[in-house]
């Protein structure tokens, strides 16, 4: 396995395979493909996610470990 870095090669010492199984303290994922966190701004304006959010994430739950967005608890709270 090679990793290219600033337009150098090197030969990796350990082969990291993404459809291997990771232990994470009481957790085992069964890959090692992650969706970070999205700030999508689909819930209503009460702050309630909403169907859509979950029919997003139910999309993609075989994929790996999923980290599913935030959802503000005020106005004031909304800072993007």
């Amino acid at each position: 396995v090679f990793i290219r870095i600033l337009d150098k090669e090197i030969m990796a010492t350990t082969r990291l395979d993404l459809f291997s199984k990771l232990k994470m303290g009481p957790l085992t994922l069964k890959n090692r493909i992650a969706l970070a966190p999205l700030t999508r701004g689909r819930a209503t304006e009460d702050h309630i996610p909403t169907e859509i959010m979950a029919t997003y994430y139910a999309q993609r739950a075989d994929a790996g470990l999923l980290i599913s967005e935030a959802t503000g608890i005020s106005r004031q709270g909304l800072g993007w």
